[in-house]
């Protein structure tokens, strides 16, 4: 198969009859707006409030235009267009001459153009303006969060229609690889497979299935490729079809881990077309990771209320890859760009990298933003992270009209198709926040019925679950105080008893010199409404208050009003990296009820002023990232902490721990605990760590601290094993 790039032109016009009256060059993939304001010399949209002046473009009708190029096709070949996605409904044209119209940016178009090479076709593609809904089922509940509600009756993610961490921005273009090809006549059009495990795992017995677009005088040879490149099985000459199925199985497989827990092992699938004289006609090739991937409950739960029959049990939320328990330790992946079209493997990989150095093993890749391209999950196979994939649907409830149901199972096909041979793919879930009040959406809704029967009808092995949160776990809080300020993020931390928490999490403040960057230097200090801190989600972000991801008043409460930007910064950056290793380490305490800790977000789609991602755009950690990482180590030492500020008279009561998420013992050791001001020692002392089995987490005793003779200031509690600095972990809170 030869690929051939197209030159694209984009113009708009006022309505869909219209023809634009200027073009201008269009990167494919990419953007209309990145292309307009490329060629109009407009502001960059990440700067102040700039992105405002790309608003008009949502409102207007898109129109590519190609030359199909000089071409000579055999007679044995064909003209293909490929399209990878189109955000979001379009029409597909050659010559005036409609051949395509779509709704949905997750399926892929594919078109035979070879009628159409000898007349040199033009090839157009014209987006109609983003869906919005102008009413919802519940105008009460709508009118609080609009104007996501516009997207409330469409498969694109509402996201970009305004959130708590994204600018009203909606992008359009086409947005992924797109390409003519000469393909042959006789080829191979899929090659798919299913799999499962015996009980102990000692053999793998699946089914490839090979597509093709012949049935005569042909024939397959298939083979399976180990991680060493041995061939562990192979079939040849089999009479091809336009379906052939073939079963295979394999002993003794080398099974995929995810991170920590083994080793990534992939199989190559191949697939041969060739003829009687055993010349290879076509190729086709996957990867594959054999793998068993399960939700089981956690110990003790069937034991909970078993007396009566009044209800079913939490539903289990614990993974287990094959036979392991595994607590799951990572965050929230939003798109890593507001213009999915932009991004590309050499975006994904250095984001994935940290995700990896943070000791993460599962990513949620929220259901608010785009399904990820396939570079995505190809680095999440090699480097062992887990994903919990959800549909584009979020916070709303979706009008199950037959149209919307239409586009929906549409996209869910193309998206589990795509996804389902992936052995990162550990988890399907429905959507974000769907049963909240306000979502109002129910187990009875028929988009989530139609999610499960699809997962359940392509990829009848990995888990599914209808949003998150469901009954036993738990989303929030985000901020270092409870909103009644009753609690700050210890407290409410230690006083949660949740299955699971896809999301938590503590904002905090952008590093001074990055804010630097987009916020103009006359509405740095101080941060008001009004000024670019509103849209880059410093303040009125979120809240009833509009209070805002900076969390002034929380700042103001511990330390008083800050003098500058760079105190601002300071206090508000301390709070948040000890919130959040406050947070993950607790909810890792709490195992095994506990499952799962993954904070709100890992990374971000555009500069943000203040939040509670880990990455700032596009790739630049945070302070909090070290943090996180430190406290997400498969093992270490931890001390669960009251609470963030004491006062002289307090006695502070520590409990030190030693945590283990791997299926290897650790031996008894014994531990220093320090604690200091920032002058003096108050208090070192030693403590016995027993032995910890293998996959469990023990507590090795009680501290009591006298703080009458500390500084008032920053208080440091260490915990350290000597020669074993890989335990050892740091703690910073307020003696006030």
């Amino acid at each position: 198969m030869k690929k051939i790039f197209l030159k694209w032109k984009v113009g708009y016009s006022n309505s869909e009859s219209e023809k634009p009256k200027k073009y201008v060059p269009a990167v494919v993939p990419g953007a209309v707006q990145l292309d307009w304001a490329k060629a109009e010399n407009l502001p960059p949209y990440w700067y102040a409030d700039n992105c405002k002046k790309y608003e008009w473009m949502e409102d207007v009708f898109w129109l590519y235009k190609a030359e199909i190029p000089d071409i000579k096709l055999d007679p044995s070949e064909e003209l293909i267009l490929y399209i990878g996605g189109v955000d979001y409904s379009f029409s597909v044209s050659v010559n005036d001459e409609i051949l395509l119209k779509q709704e949905g940016m997750f399926t892929p178009v594919t078109l035979n153009l070879s009628r159409f090479v000898k007349e040199r076709g033009i090839i157009e593609v014209k987006i109609l303006p983003p869906p919005k809904n102008p009413k919802s089922l519940d105008p009460e509940i709508s009118s609080i969060w609009e104007p996501r509600w516009q997207a409330n009756s469409t498969c694109k993610p509402p996201v970009s229609y305004g959130w708590d961490f994204h600018p009203r921005l909606i992008p359009s273009g086409i947005w992924d690889e797109t390409y003519l090809c000469l393909c042959k006549l006789f080829r191979i059009t899929d090659l798919y497979f299913t799999y499962e495990l015996n009980d102990d795992l000692s053999v793998v017995t699946g089914n490839i299935t090979v597509e093709t677009t012949v049935e005569n005088n042909l024939f397959l040879n298939l083979s399976i490729e180990d991680p060493t490149g041995k061939i562990v099985w192979k079939e040849k000459s089999l009479k091809a079809k336009k379906v052939s199925s073939i079963e295979f199985q394999i002993k003794d497989p080398l099974l995929w881990w995810c991170k920590d827990q083994g080793k990534q092992n992939l199989y190559l699938i191949k697939a041969e077309l060739v003829d009687l004289q055993d010349k290879v006609i076509d190729t086709r090739v996957k990867r594959c990771g054999f793998r068993r991937i399960r939700l089981v409950m956690h110990e003790g739960q069937w034991e909970r209320n078993s007396s009566l029959a009044n209800t079913q049990a939490l539903p289990p939320v614990t993974f287990e890859i094959n036979g392991r328990k595994i607590f799951c330790r990572g965050s929230n992946w939003v798109a890593p760009d507001i213009f999915p079209g932009t991004i590309t493997e050499q975006t994904y990989r250095p984001l994935l990298e940290l995700a990896v150095n943070a000791n993460f093993n599962l990513l949620r890749c929220w259901g608010g933003a785009i399904v990820n391209k396939e570079s995505f999950f190809d680095i999440c196979d090699e480097k062992g992270i887990m994903i919990w994939q959800e549909f584009p649907l979020a916070c709303m409830s979706y009008e199950p009209t037959k149209s919307y149901l239409k586009v929906l199972e549409q996209e869910a096909r193309s998206i589990i198709k795509r996804l389902r041979l992936h052995p990162c793919i550990s988890l399907w879930c429905g959507g974000n926040e769907l049963f909240c009040s306000w979502s109002r959406t129910t187990m009875q809704n028929i988009a989530i019925r139609l999610l499960d029967k699809l997962c359940l009808e392509m990829s009848p092995l990995i888990p599914f679950i209808p949003t998150s949160p469901i009954m036993g776990m738990r989303h929030g809080w985000y901020m270092f105080r409870t909103p009644d300020y009753k609690q700050d993020i210890f407290e409410f931390s230690i006083a949660s008893d949740a299955t699971a928490y896809p999301e938590f999490g503590c904002s905090g403040p952008s590093p001074v010199e990055y804010i630097k960057k987009f916020i103009p230097e006359e509405e740095l200090f101080p941060p008001k409404k009004g000024t670019s801190w509103e849209i880059h989600h410093g303040v009125g972000a979120f809240g009833k208050d509009g209070n805002g991801w900076l969390c002034l008043d929380q700042i103001e409460y511990y330390f008083g009003r800050p003098e500058n930007l760079e105190e601002l910064v300071e206090k508000g950056t301390w709070l948040q990296c000890e919130g959040l290793k406050a947070a993950f380490e607790e909810y890792r305490r709490q195992k095994p009820r506990s499952a799962i800790a993954l904070n709100w977000d890992f990374n971000e789609p555009w500069p943000s002023a203040a939040g509670n991602n880990l990455v700032n755009w596009p790739c630049r950690p945070k302070p909090c990232f070290e943090d996180v990482k430190n406290a997400c180590r498969p093992q270490m030492l931890s001390i669960r902490i009251p609470r963030f500020d004491w006062n002289k008279n307090d006695s502070l009561s520590l409990e030190v721990w030693m945590l283990n998420d791997l299926y290897e013992e650790i031996p008894s050791k014994e531990a220093i605990i320090k604690v200091d001001d920032s002058v003096k020692n108050i208090l070192t002392c030693k403590v016995i760590i027993p032995s910890v089995p293998l996959n469990k987490h023990v507590c090795a005793g009680k501290i009591q601290v006298d703080l009458i003779q500390a500084q008032s200031g920053p208080l440091f509690i260490k915990a350290e094993i000597p020669q074993e600095p890989q335990f050892n972990s740091v703690y910073k809170i307020l003696l006030r």
